[in-house]
This record gives C-alpha cells, structure tokens and sequence, in this order.
C-alpha cells in the first residue's frame, strides 16, 4: 500500500520531467554569413517524448527576427524527436543581428502540461573582402619591365 501510495505521487513527477523539451537551439547557416550570401535560420529543440510543430513563423522588425513556433508534446512513450523550423531570410546587409524564439508547448492530452520557452542568439553579417583587381594595360606594364630588367641582367652576367 506505501509503495502504491508513493508512486502516486513520483510518477506524475517523473512524467513531468520525461515530457520536458531541452533548450532550443537557434542555427544560423551559414555560421559567419557575409552580405552576398542567402542566411538561413534554424530552431532546433530535441524532445523526449512525441511532440510535432504545428506552427512556425518568423517576423523581421530592423535588425532583429522574432520566430513564433508552437510545438503540441503528447507525454507518450519516448521517441526522441529533433524538430526543426528552417527560415529562408535571403540576403541581408553588413551589420549585427539578434534572432528570439519564443516556443509555446501545448498538449491535447490531459496532466502533459503546457509551457513557455524562450532562446536567443546574435550573429552578424560582413561584407566580403574586397581582392585587389589589376587592368590589363597594367600587367602589360610589369611584363615589360620585368622583361626589360631580365634583358639588363643577363647583359651585365655576359660581360664578366
């Protein structure tokens, strides 16, 4: 009877700690993204029991991005999930970003819980080094100096 009566009160605990998501992971792709290049945006969240997105969105507000992705976690046996939201944000100018998750868990089952995470990360973007471009009357004019210095040099080998 003492046994039944304490795991009454363990196994809802434990239900509530196993249903748990982890702390979502927020990826930029590519990870130093220069001013030429498409930017992705990733939230990456690892559950421990079924749990499916059903809605993501992102919103741009300046230099900052605020995604909105609700997650419905149903507290069964485990199956280990990693759910990811991809955002496509394309090509964004030189400067500093901030990007917050804000992920609502919801639940259709009764005593999973609901709950409210948030995660946040910073990434910036540059401008590509700028590689020095010569014109062609340009090379033309070193050829012809190194080939004049050449010419002068093996005058002054031949006349030792």
């Amino acid at each position: 009877m003492r046994t039944a009566t304490i795991l009454h009160w363990i196994a809802p605990f434990g239900l509530w700690i196993y249903c748990a998501p982890s702390a979502a992971a927020i990826v930029v792709v590519p990870n130093n993204p220069l001013s030429i290049q498409t930017v992705h945006i990733q939230v990456v969240n690892q559950y421990g029991s079924a749990a499916t997105i059903t809605s993501a969105t992102i919103l741009r507000s300046g230099n900052q991005f605020v995604i909105s992705q609700i997650v419905d976690v149903a507290c069964t046996l485990p199956l280990a999930p990693i759910l990811t939201s991809d955002f496509d944000v394309g090509v964004l100018p030189a400067g500093s970003y901030q990007v917050v998750a804000q992920i609502q868990h919801t639940s259709s089952l009764p005593g999973c819980g609901t709950a409210t995470s948030n995660q946040a990360a910073t990434f910036t973007v540059t401008d590509p080094v700028a590689t020095p471009v010569g014109s062609p009357l340009g090379y033309l004019t070193i050829a012809c100096l190194l080939a004049l210095f050449g010419m002068r040099r093996l005058r002054e080998i031949k006349s030792r």
